[in-house]
């Protein structure tokens, strides 16, 4: 919200400068207590600067009441206090208040400052937060139409940028560092039910880096990403934590020099290629001893 939006229709107060010709109009004042609600007709007597003295009677505890013009619902002062005689009463005009929160307001855009708003798009989500040179700036909460949490962290110039919570339409989430509305650093993706889908390093919104991923079926893997995928060192465990494959990939295959070991025990120690044999290796028994060695072409061993 800036201070245009500050209008008579927002806070109920008329839109005039406070002078001479307020003296004698028909004002009333709301008094609640509890249930019980009174209402005190009078005129404004008198006008001192930003202060008015007015006529009806009030009670004990009325300070803070809003006094309104007859007839209208336009807000013109606060009840401020009453003689003891209960002759006379002083309120304070509100206009004044609106200007300076005007003011200030205006201050707080043009030096830059924050302040908290909310703002809603066409499509239904809206944000909650701070605002900073008139754009999500701070902390705050970016809601689904629905109303429920889209992201919630830090923002600078309207953009993820810091730390930060975000949950998708799915169910999963993702908390952690976001650099340019993108996740960027250190974070963890959980599937819906809360266990860890992958934890590690994020480079423009993609798996990069180092990092740990797990599927739905237990199998893990740890070791470098690229581009979102396997790329580079890594080792593949089974849901028991055993080693299955440890070696290169590339592009999110078994490619290059790797050893496989099979739930049986006997493994393969050799080349691989777009994920199969290819190339030099050895199948070993569970036991240690060969079992076959020479060159291998998709998976079949071809021999010497």
């Amino acid at each position: 919200m800036d201070e245009d939006n500050i209008s008579k229709d927002y806070f109920l107060f008329p839109d005039f400068l406070i002078n001479n010709e307020l003296i004698n109009n028909n004002i009333y004042t709301i008094i609640c207590k509890g249930e019980r609600i009174n209402k005190f007709r009078g005129i404004i007597k008198e006008i001192n600067k930003n202060e008015f003295t007015y006529l009806p009677n009030t009670e004990k505890g009325s300070s803070g009441s809003p006094i309104f013009l007859e007839n209208s619902i336009y807000v013109i002062g606060i009840h401020k206090e009453g003689n003891k005689d209960k002759t006379e009463n002083y309120g304070d005009f509100i206009y004044p208040a609106i200007n300076i929160i005007k003011k200030d307001m205006r201050e707080k855009r043009k030096n830059g400052k924050y302040i908290n708003g909310k703002y809603i798009w066409e499509n239904g989500k809206y944000y909650i937060g701070e605002f900073k040179n008139n754009i999500p700036n701070g902390k705050g909460i970016k809601y689904y139409s629905n109303g429920n949490i889209n992201y919630e962290g830090d923002f600078i110039n309207g953009k993820y940028e810091g730390n930060g919570k975000n949950i998708y339409e799915n169910g999963e989430y993702y908390i952690g560092q976001y650099k340019n509305g993108l996740r960027n650093g250190k974070g963890i993706l959980y599937y819906s039910n809360g266990n860890i889908r992958y934890e590690g390093d994020y480079i423009n919104d993609k798996k990069e880096g180092n990092g740990k991923y797990i599927s739905e079926n237990g199998k893990y893997y740890i070791g470098q990403f690229k581009n979102d995928i396997r790329n580079g060192k890594g080792i593949l465990y089974y849901s028991n934590g055993n080693i299955n494959y440890e070696g290169d990939y590339i592009n999110d295959k078994r490619e290059g020099n790797g050893k496989n070991i099979y739930e049986n025990g006997e493994y393969y120690i050799g080349q691989y290629k777009n994920s199969l044999f290819y190339g030099k290796g050895i199948l070993y028994y569970s036991n240690g001893n060969i079992k076959k060695q020479g060159n291998w072409i998709k998976d079949e061993f071809v021999g010497n």
